[in-house]
């Protein structure tokens, strides 16, 4: 595959307006939710994020009709800075899709427990350097 510096140019075009509607979006879910100290804002854009990607996925035959730059715009660039999650959701989607449920249920359950598991490691160093 080539990476053309347009390529590059859409991811990162994306990617800051993605960034930006998730900062925006979190904070005013997360100010609507009042005090609370549950991280609505984030619950919020990951689900939105996992229902665009789906969205697109479905409404496109599983992207084969949106390529190109639009979806290195979109879908690379802009919900990969609104949300890494819509990633995991789609690939998800898709390994069920093509094998087993089981393995896209394992997939997830990876990423969740690595993920807690790397966040509170990286806490803890971060403590004790």
């Amino acid at each position: 595959m080539t990476i053309t510096l347009r390529d590059c140019l859409c991811v990162g075009a994306g990617g800051f307006l993605g960034s930006v509607s998730r900062f925006l979006v979190s904070a005013g879910v997360q100010h609507l939710a009042g005090r609370s100290h549950f991280p609505y804002g984030t619950l919020a854009v990951n689900i939105a994020g996992c229902f665009i990607v789906g969205l697109l996925n479905g409404w496109s035959g599983g992207f084969q009709s949106f390529a190109g730059p639009a979806r290195l715009l979109v879908v690379v660039g802009f919900l990969g800075g609104f949300t890494t999650f819509s990633a995991l959701g789609h690939e998800a989607v898709t390994m069920s899709a093509r094998g087993p449920a089981a393995a896209a249920i394992i997939y997830m359950a990876a990423h969740v427990t690595a993920g807690f598991a790397t966040a509170w490691a990286g806490t803890w160093l971060g403590r004790h350097l």
